[in-house]
Formats: C-alpha cells, structure tokens, sequence
C-alpha cells in the first residue's frame, strides 16, 4: 500500500496543523542512494525534505545546513559507519538539539552510539530495508515527534533591541526562507501603523528617503539602507504568496513627544504604500487583503512570514522606531499567532466608506489621506 500523506491527518488541531512537515535529511555523501530512497518515501507523505541537494551555489555549506536544521520540524541523520566517522554528523545533532529540533536517527545495520544512543532509532537491518520504508518509519513516528516539540518553553527566541538590528534580522531570516521554500508559500500577515511596505524600495540616493522625514530629523544612510533591506526581503514573499495587511495610518499622525510628522513625510509614506498595493502579487491565485486599525497600542507590531517565523515588537516610538523585537521559528507557537491573526483580521474593521478588505480600497484610503495633507498646507 502507498504511504498515507501526511497532509490528510484528520487531526484538527495541534502539530496537526502543519501541512507540509519539514524533515531535513543528514547523510554521508557514501549513503546517497539511500537518502533518496528515504527523501523519495518523505516527499510521497507530503513532507517537505531538506536536504543538501538543494543547497546553492557559492554560499557556505555549514551556513546553509544551520538555517535548513533551525527551520526543520524534525531532523534526521541516517546513521551509517561512514556518517559515524565524520565529525560534522554529531555537531549537527548538537545543533538540532541545542534548537529544541526533534531528532529522529535512521540508522543501518547498526543501533546509534555516542551522543544520540538514547533516542528512539529507526533501525533498518539491511539496506535493502529502505524499500520497505512504511514498516520502519511510520506516519504516527514522525508526528509524535513534531506534536513533542509543541511545549511552549520549547520556542527559542532571538531579539533586536534596535530599529537597525531589527531591519537586518528581518532580511536574514527572509532570505533564508526565500533560499528554502522550494515551491511552497510564505504569505505575509502584519499589524503595523503602516506596514513594512511604506518604507522605500528605492537606492538610498532616492528623494523618498529624505522625504519621509521631518527636515529636523535627518537619517544615516546605514539607516536607509537596513530599512531598505527590510522591505526587500519582506516583499520577494508578499509578492509571490500574498499579504494580509492591518494598518493604522492614524498612528503616524499623532504628534510624538509633542512633535508631528510634516505633511511631506506623510504624503511620501502614503504614496509609498499605495505605490506597493497599486501592484497585485505576481503568484497565481495570491492577494493582498488590508484592513483599518482605527487604534493601536502604543508600539504593537507582529509580522509572519507563513510557518517559518514571527517577529513581535513590544515597544517602538516614532523617533526609535520599533525596538525589542522578539524573532522565533518555533513553528507551534507560530500556527497558534495565525489563528490569533486571523480571527482578529475577520473581526477588524473595513476602511470607512468602504466594503471589504480588497488592495483597492485601501488605495483610495490613502490617496485621500494625500489630498487632506495638501488641504492643510493650502490652508
């Protein structure tokens, strides 16, 4: 009988919420044939396998084997006497397992020893065994691993304290993403006073930059470019997957410490947003949905890019920008926020005049938020 998908869990909640299991595969280059068999067997369940097959060209092969691991549900080194004579097997075991990344060994002709000797093993006597993969490696295997890693004190976390570590972090962890999604999504979903989309795509030497400050609050051009690399990065997925937006452009309004943004920086940061949404996304299918906030805490800002990471800020002003912003790939506490985001994207309210959560909407949103801007310098 042929391996049941993975995806088809009539499970509803829980690790079960995953659709697309990540395993990534750690082998000898001497057991290739093997590990295909084994990817082959993966993929047939419906499990997104990485491996270093897919790892590109010209980059660092430790770099790329870290971040494949870091977004893993579950990693598994397939034990043979030539993997158990490299030292790189058991330092990414201790990798996977310094991350809370469940570990599953597959191991031939032999038990593990040393380090992982106490985890469960898929014990394959022969090599012949990997045809007959669903004997050894069951679905129910997999999933008691990945449900184990659920427990929330198992999230690990990273945080930028400021605004520019924030931005870099955020082109790293997309990058990453963008490097090993395949053919998978990675849909945006943010709650911001305007969004990571109202920072310019532009070079640096671009006029926006300048603009979208008050003439009194000039910007290093390492600032420029961090932000840019933010929005870059954030973008190539709301391009390819779609976003759900919630804004507030109210927010950038408010006076802070008694001092208002003037309106040229206002109008530059609008049009900047619409000139983003005016451009549906390129992937089949894939929309841009915005919301309107009449109200936000004070600095509150989440962002999710699919199931592989989450960044939340605590606090931010608009001198500072957001600050303290908490990153994680923990994909259980990842699915949990969805499900937050989107029940409270159904619940949030429409633009005012408008019906809907369509791209268009909140166009004309902006573009009269534009023209009140020029009333006032009229006046």
């Amino acid at each position: 009988m042929p391996p049941t998908n993975l995806a088809k869990s009539d499970a509803s909640t829980g690790a079960r919420a995953i659709v697309n299991p990540r395993v990534f595969i750690s082998y000898a280059h001497k057991d290739y044939e093997v590990a295909l068999k084994i990817r082959d067997y993966l993929t047939a369940l419906g499990v997104q396998v990485l491996w270093d097959r897919a790892f590109l060209a010209g980059t660092g092969f430790p770099e790329q084997i870290k971040a494949q691991i870091a977004y893993s549900h579950v990693f598994m080194p397939i034990i043979t006497t030539a993997s158990s004579e490299r030292g790189w097997v058991h330092q990414e075991i201790g990798f996977a397992m310094a991350l809370n990344v469940p570990v599953m060994p597959v191991a031939l002709e032999k038990p593990p020893q040393a380090m992982i000797s106490q985890l469960h093993a898929i014990l394959l006597r022969v090599r012949d065994d990997v045809e007959h993969l669903s004997q050894h490696l069951p679905v129910d295997a997999i999933w008691s691993l990945i449900e184990r890693a659920e427990v929330p004190r198992n999230a690990l976390y990273a945080c930028a304290e400021e605004a520019e570590d924030r931005a870099v972090m955020f082109e790293q962890y997309a990058r990453e993403v963008r490097h090993l999604i395949g053919t998978g999504d990675a849909e945006v979903r943010q709650s911001s006073a305007m969004s990571s989309f109202h920072i310019p795509c532009h070079h640096i030497r671009h006029r926006d930059w300048g603009n979208r400050y008050n003439s009194n609050d000039p910007r290093s051009r390492h600032h420029y470019r961090v932000q840019r690399s933010e929005r870059l990065g954030l973008e190539w997925h709301a391009r390819r997957s779609g976003a759900r937006l919630v804004i507030c452009p109210e927010d950038i309004e408010k006076p802070s410490h008694g001092v208002a943004l003037e309106p040229q920086p206002l109008r530059t940061r609008y049009q900047t947003l619409i000139d983003f949404l005016t451009a549906p996304p390129t992937g089949e299918g894939k929309t841009f949905e915005v919301k309107w906030a009449e109200s936000k805490p004070l600095g509150e800002n989440v962002t999710i890019v699919g199931d592989w990471f989450m960044a939340t800020s605590v606090m931010g002003t608009r001198e500072t920008g957001y600050r303290q912003t908490i990153f994680t790939r923990h994909t259980p506490t990842i699915l949990e926020r969805i499900e937050q985001f989107d029940s409270e994207f159904e619940s949030t309210r429409c633009f005012p005049g408008t019906c809907g959560s369509t791209r268009e909407n909140a166009i004309a949103y902006l573009e009269d938020k534009i023209k009140a801007t020029e009333i006032r310098v009229v006046g």
